[in-house]
This record gives structure tokens, sequence and C-alpha cells, in this order.
């Protein structure tokens, strides 16, 4: 893209997905507080030959949710809404908002139109899974993952995300399997084993997390601080869970969208470290109410 952009600095197409390059790289490979000022810069170099693009707006609204600027998220999304109706992308950065927020009624709302607009599209059959996981709705989640999975049978990160919803509901041998394929998919995906150590761990073997984070560091790429703390949360470990968290803060962990909402932090959420956490990442009860009044 730099090279088509070299060649014509006006080329919108070239300029968009640039910023939906860095976009997918900050929610899926980096760490995010690195890649986020490249999406912003990307996006504003789309504005700048135009400013009404919705394809940028949608972008930088969505790059926006994953980073927890909830403000600056809203504002965007509806104007790339305003611009343009029917951007999928768009109602994933929704979907994605209000499940932060515990809204489910406009979460399924938001996955429905996105997945109408655009139904094959990798990163909602991803996102939209866990948004519903998220937001409590555990049995259109594995009823979304099934299809997802349908889908994209050869896409590791969508079976990693979808094992999270079967262990929540119970079924702890369907989420090792499909955590084990995710692996099978995309074996040098760090997620991939924190997902599996979760599996195992919910079904009653915990004693084969520590193996498993350890060979997801040994890959050496960008390891999700939030996923790891989920693990040393089954651990019982809850003050290098504390740990992680603040690193995930640091790193701006994509993740922390959920905090507020994600079941496996109930065994935290009566710590009054928690509380703080929330209010770092603008999901504390005084900034909730001043988002709904928006």
């Amino acid at each position: 893209f730099d090279q088509a952009i070299t060649l014509d600095p006006t080329f919108i197409l070239a300029l968009v997905a640039k910023a939906n390059a860095y976009r997918i790289i900050m929610a899926y490979f980096e760490k995010p507080a690195d890649v986020l000022p490249k999406v912003i810069t990307s996006v504003n170099a789309v504005l700048t030959q135009d400013p009404q693009s919705a394809e940028a707006l949608s972008a930088l609204g969505l790059a926006y949710v994953l980073a927890w600027r909830w403000e600056d998220a809203w504002k965007i999304l509806n104007r790339a809404k305003t611009a343009n109706p029917d951007l999928a992308l768009t109602e994933l950065g929704f979907a994605l908002y209000f499940a932060a927020m515990g809204d489910k009624k406009s979460v399924n709302r938001a996955l429905q139109k996105a997945t109408m607009l655009d139904p094959l599209n990798v990163e909602i059959a991803d996102w939209g899974h866990w948004a519903l996981a998220m937001v409590g709705d555990l049995e259109l989640a594995r009823e979304w993952a099934k299809k997802q999975m349908r889908l994209h049978p050869q896409v590791g990160m969508v079976f990693s995300g979808a094992s999270v919803s079967s262990a929540l509901n119970g079924d702890y041998i369907g989420a090792i399997e499909i955590a084990e394929k995710g692996i099978k998919l995309d074996p040098e995906s760090p997620y991939a084993y924190l997902a599996l150590a979760q599996a195992y761990g919910y079904a009653g073997e915990k004693e084969r997390i520590p193996s498993l984070l350890q060979k997801a560091e040994s890959l050496n790429k960008y390891l999700c601080p939030y996923e790891s703390a989920v693990n040393y949360i089954i651990l019982d470990d809850f003050e290098r869970a504390f740990s992680l968290l603040n690193e995930a803060v640091s790193s701006r962990s994509n993740c922390l969208v959920f905090t507020r909402v994600d079941k496996r932090l109930e065994p935290i959420k009566g710590d009054p470290r928690f509380s703080a956490l929330l209010t770092r990442i603008g999901l504390d009860d005084n900034s909730l109410a001043k988002y709904l009044k928006q």
C-alpha cells in the first residue's frame, strides 16, 4: 500500500486499505498501544483527501472501541454511519461498544446487520462470537460459533475463540476439542495456546495450564496480557492476574473492552483493584452513565 501511495498520494483505496491493515494488526498481531497511532495517522491521511470517507471513519471508530476510547468511538462510528449507513465494520464497532456496556439487545441488533451486510467477514465471525459470549448470550454465542466454524474451516482464531463459549457453558470436552483444532490450524498463534489452557482449566485439569502458558510465551509474539490473566485467575493466582491486567492497560489490550461483563473475571470482581481497573479503562458506573446519555 505504501508503494501504491508513493505512486499516487491521492489514491483513496490504497489509503483506506493501509488504515485497515494497521487496524487489523492492532487487533490481532502486535501491541495495540504501538499500532493505534499508526491507525490514526493512516485514517487522517484519508480524511485529508475525503473528510466524509465512511470507510476511513469506520476503521477509526472500530479501532477506538478496541482501544476503549469510548467517547471518541461513539462520535466517529456515528459519523461513519451518517456517511454510509450500510458498512459492516461500523456495525461491528457498535456491537463491541454495546458489548462493553452490557447491552445485549443492541449487540444482537448490530451483529444481525453486520452479518447481513458481509456474511463471510472473518473479523465479524470472530469478534461477533466474543461480543455474544461476553454479554452472556452463551447459547447464541455457541450457535454463532458453530456457523462461523463451518464458514471458515481453516481460520484458527475462529476456533480458538469459539472454545470460550463452550467452556463457559460447561461443555468442557467440546471446548478442548475446539481449542485443539485452533492450535492445529494456527500453531504459531500464542492465543491458541492460551485458549486451550483455559479450556483445560475449566475442565478441572489446571495442571496443564503452566506448560501451555510457557508454549505461548516461547513463540516470541505479542501475547495478550488479559487472556494470560484469565489463566492465572483459573489458577487462583490473583496477584499475578492483576499484574497482567495492569500490563494489559499499558498495552491498550483490545480484550479490556469486555472487562465489565466478562464472566471469566467473576472471582476477582469483588477486589477493590478490579473497581480501580474499571475506572482506568472508563467502564466504571459513573462513566457508563455518561455514555448512556449520548
